[in-house]
This record gives structure tokens, sequence and C-alpha cells, in this order.
């Protein structure tokens, strides 16, 4: 091939690029936008516990009685979906107590009587309850029934109560 006055020789490596770039700009001419379609969303926190660390006083209780204290309201649960919520009684905090049975119900906002009640009781299958629980915000109540051991020394401490969540 003899070359031509001003025009230099194009390798085939050059050819072939040059037509891929036409083939990609020749598909994306033939492409008219006609709409879109968006996909909005909103991520919501998982359950709220508040306050996260709730504070409650048996006083002081003779050896060897018996009690019931209801503390009502003492928290406030707040759900935005549905999830499987446990309560767990750490049992080596209720080791001073013969018996110590946890009453705990929420009261979903603006409906009448507990919506679920968990009972928890120091043995060991009693000591953890787990239920699904539907969307919303709950109050928490908390009832203690209890019987102290029989002791010759003061003695304090404080019993645990744990609170949990999973996605149902």
């Amino acid at each position: 091939m003899d070359r031509v006055a001003g025009v230099s020789k194009i390798s085939s490596k050059s050819v072939v690029a040059m037509l891929t770039i036409l083939m990609i700009v020749g598909v994306a001419v033939a492409l008219v936008l006609i709409g879109k379609v968006e996909i909005g969303y909103r991520i919501l926190p998982g359950p709220t516990f508040s306050p996260d660390v709730v504070s409650l006083d048996l006083g002081a209780i003779p050896s060897g009685s018996s009690g019931t204290k209801d503390f009502g309201s003492v928290a406030t649960l707040q759900l935005a979906a549905d999830y499987e919520i446990t309560f767990e009684l750490d049992l080596n905090t209720t080791q001073d107590f013969e018996v110590f049975n946890v009453t705990i119900e929420l009261f979903k906002s603006g409906e009448d009587g507990a919506s679920y009640v968990f009972n928890l009781i120091n043995t060991d299958t009693g000591f953890r309850e787990s239920k699904v629980v539907s969307a919303g915000t709950y109050d928490v109540y908390i009832k203690v029934t209890y019987t102290v051991k029989e002791v010759t020394a003061e003695k304090s401490g404080t019993v645990k109560i744990y609170v949990y969540y999973n996605s149902s």
C-alpha cells in the first residue's frame, strides 16, 4: 500500500479501537430515556428501652419475710416493627431469696389492659421468657413477689433483669 501525501498509515489495532468506540457511541445514541424508577427507603432504629437502666428498690426487708411490691410504670419500650422481646432474670443475683417472681406487663399506648405479660421466676426453667411483640409504644410495668432467706447479718444486693430483642 502506498502512502498518500499527508496521511499516515493506520494500524489495524487503531481501526478496531475506533470501530469499538463508534459502536458504543452508536448504542448510546440509540438509547432514548423514556422514564425512570426511583426506590426510596427509610431505615428505622431498633427497639428502644427508656430509660436504658431502670433502678428500683425493695427497701429494707426483714429476714425470712415475704412480700409484694408493685412498682407501676417504670420504662417505655418503643418498637418500629415486630420484634421478639426477651426478659431474663439473672439467677446469680437472686441467691438471697427463696422466691423471687417478677411480673412484667407491657401496656400499649391507647389500649386498655396489658398487651403482653412476662413471668420470671428464680428457677432453672422460669428465669427467661420471650414473646413476639408487635410494633408500637409500650409502658413497662413491674411487680415483684418475694420471700427472703433467713440471715444472721445484714446483706444487700441488686437483682438484675436483662432485656433483649431479636428481629422476628
